[in-house]
């Protein structure tokens, strides 16, 4: 007997699963390449049950001393109002990109 794993992804939604009601359309929030800083603000957003995205972890890491590809943390353009409050209000309002 094999045993099957259903792999879902939590953070993004996936379309190939279930249709979602909504378009997923990204909009960067933050670009650093303080890790904690990432981590403390994917835990806010996942307590927030925000739908993130983080990107360019895995380069930021391996060439991370040069500071040359800083990790980005992108949102549902539903929610980028959301998550800025709650970034703001946990007291990384300065990691925030300026908005267009």
């Amino acid at each position: 007997m094999r045993a099957t794993r259903n792999f879902k992804m939590l953070r993004v939604p996936n379309h190939f699963q279930r249709q979602t009601p909504y378009k997923w359309t990204p909009a960067e929030l933050v670009r650093t390449n303080d890790l904690l800083v990432v981590f403390a603000i994917e835990a806010l957003l996942t307590e927030m049950h925000i739908p993130y995205l983080v990107t360019d972890r895995n380069v930021s890491v391996l060439v991370g001393s040069i500071e040359a590809f800083p990790c980005r943390i992108i949102v549902g353009g539903c929610c980028v109002s959301d998550a800025r409050g709650v970034l703001e209000g946990a007291g990384y309002g300065r990691e925030l990109l300026q908005r267009d």
